[in-house]
């Protein structure tokens, strides 16, 4: 009986390596094709090949109510920066945005969005929140969430750089730091 049990334990450990093998070999196989992949895109983007996304377009409305797209603003770099006037994080990266506004406005479209909620946050709100700081950007406001679905935002801030061509360079979800949004704005000039 004890010759059956180690005979089974043996057989079993047996097993056990075969399977562990199999699976290494698979896991390697699965990483040498990853790093295989990620040379091919690093190569092309040093050499220029990206496939960059066409950003989507979406529809807000200026202090005036009027109604805008993003083609719009076409020709120029474009950075979008998304808010509500109760976000504390919004609050803080502002100066940002003001400071690097006042520095590239001929450059570069600024859309400073307000998303309205159909409660606290309102035109009124918006402009009043920007006025009282003292802040000299335009702002323009997401009424029916249609630049938030076009990108699938879910929280506060947001930050998204357009290149000149209408391509996506990038997206930032949450705060961002001056030097993060000097290093955008750069890439999209």
């Amino acid at each position: 009986m004890k010759k059956m049990k180690w005979v089974l334990a043996i057989i079993g450990f047996i097993v056990l390596l075969l399977i562990c093998s199999i699976l290494y070999q698979n896991l390697r196989e699965d990483y040498t094709n990853q790093q295989a992949k990620k040379t091919n895109v690093e190569e092309n983007i040093q050499e220029g090949n990206t496939n960059k996304k066409q950003a989507k377009n979406f529809t807000i409305y200026d202090e005036q109510g009027n109604a805008l797209h993003l083609s719009d603003f076409a020709g120029k770099g474009i950075v979008i920066n998304v808010w509500t006037t109760w976000c504390g994080y919004c609050k803080e990266e502002m100066p940002y945005f003001d400071k690097l506004y006042q520095e590239n406005k001929d450059n570069v479209h600024f859309l400073m969005v307000n998303v309205l909620d159909g409660g606290t946050e309102s035109v009124e709100n918006g402009i009043a929140y920007r006025n009282g700081q003292g802040y000299s950007f335009p702002i323009y406001f997401d009424k029916e969430f249609n630049l938030i679905y076009s990108y699938q935002l879910t929280g506060y801030p947001n930050t998204i750089f357009i290149d000149k061509d209408g391509n996506l360079e990038d997206i930032h979800y949450g705060l961002i730091t001056e030097e993060q949004l000097k290093e955008g704005i750069e890439k999209i000039k």
